[in-house]
C-alpha cells in the first residue's frame, strides 16, 4: 500500500518545472524543503532521486549553456521537530504554512500530514495558529 500524500512521478514533474524556469531565468541553484522522514516514505525525495536528476536537467542543457543548476536540500536531515524549532527561531509565520494533504480552504485535520504537525506542535508545546482557532 502506497503512503497517504504519495503522487507518482510529484517531484520529477515539480522540480522539472522549477528547472525550466531556473535555466529561462539564469539561476543556478533550486531549493527543496524535504525532510529526513519524506525519504523513508517517497523514493523521489531521497538524494539519490535529485543527484541523479540533477545530472539529467544538466545534461539537457543547451550546448552553449555552460552554467549547472543545483538542487539544495537544507532541511534534509532534520526531523519534523527540528524543522519546527528552526522556524520558531526565525520566526515563521505559522498561520500563513499548510501541512494538508488535501485542498481545501482550511486543513483538514485529519490526514496522516495533519495530525503530524499537530503532534509536533504539541510536544514542543507551540501554539499552532492553524488548528488554535
Amino acid at each position: 500500500m502506497v503512503p497517504e500524500g504519495f503522487i507518482p512521478a510529484r517531484n520529477l514533474v515539480f522540480y522539472s518545472n522549477a528547472a525550466y524556469y531556473a535555466e529561462v531565468y539564469g539561476c543556478n541553484c533550486i531549493i527543496g524543503g524535504h525532510l529526513i522522514e519524506d525519504t523513508s516514505n517517497f523514493p523521489d525525495a531521497s538524494m539519490e532521486f535529485f543527484n541523479s536528476l540533477e545530472k539529467l536537467i544538466n545534461k539537457g542543457k543547451h550546448q552553449k549553456d555552460k552554467s549547472v543548476i543545483k538542487f539544495l536540500h537544507p532541511l534534509l536531515k532534520m526531523n519534523k521537530n527540528e524543522v519546527l524549532k528552526l522556524a520558531k527561531k526565525l520566526n515563521v509565520p505559522f498561520e500563513l504554512t499548510w501541512s494538508c494533504y488535501y485542498d481545501g480552504d482550511q486543513p483538514c485535520g485529519l490526514c496522516s500530514s495533519c495530525r503530524k504537525r499537530k503532534e509536533v506542535f504539541n510536544e514542543l508545546n507551540y501554539l499552532d495558529p492553524v488548528f488554535s482557532l
